[in-house]
């Protein structure tokens, strides 16, 4: 989104969930901070991890979640990533909304985050659909020629979560 504070940006975001009816509209840096929301979208209800005064600028993450749909929002005391609970298709999902860091200290903070998320996904995850989406801020060969440190950890979480599913 890169600054959920531009009005424009919000009725483009407005025209996309009445063309396309989504079920949940995920967000990252939005750039949204304490307590802001967006305008209110009369038909979702808004769910986010704001950044907090104080703490770097950028980053914030949130999601749009249409109402009367059953996605409830778990485990909030994480900061930098979000979990809604649901069903798609019938399907109990797990549905994830994450930013990875970029910059000073990325490494170090990502491989927390990463290491929660893996950590919430193996408490939470049971039974359900997986579904991580968001700003990941790494490379993965396959995609983009080489790896990168963030990326390398997410391939390494990865694995061991194929791992540990079959």
């Amino acid at each position: 989104m890169q600054g959920g504070r531009n009005r424009l940006k919000w009725e483009e975001v407005e025209e996309q969930l009445r063309k396309e009816d989504l079920v949940v509209y995920g967000f990252v840096e939005t750039h949204l901070r304490d307590m802001e929301q967006p305008p209110c979208n009369p038909d979702y209800v808004w769910e986010e991890c704001n950044r907090t005064e104080g703490m770097r600028k950028g980053g914030g993450i949130g999601a749009f979640i249409k109402k009367n749909m059953n996605f409830q929002r778990i485990r909030k005391a994480c900061a930098e990533h979000l979990w809604l609970k649901g069903k798609v298709a019938g399907e109990s999902t797990l549905l994830g909304v994450v930013y990875l860091w970029t910059g000073k200290g990325a490494k170090e903070e990502n491989r927390k985050m990463i290491n929660c998320i893996s950590n919430d996904i193996s408490e939470l995850g049971q039974g359900s659909e997986i579904i991580v989406m968001g700003d990941m801020n790494a490379h993965i060969e396959g995609l983009d020629g080489y790896t990168d440190s963030t990326g390398s950890i997410l391939l390494e979480i990865g694995r061991a979560s194929c791992r540990e599913r079959v």
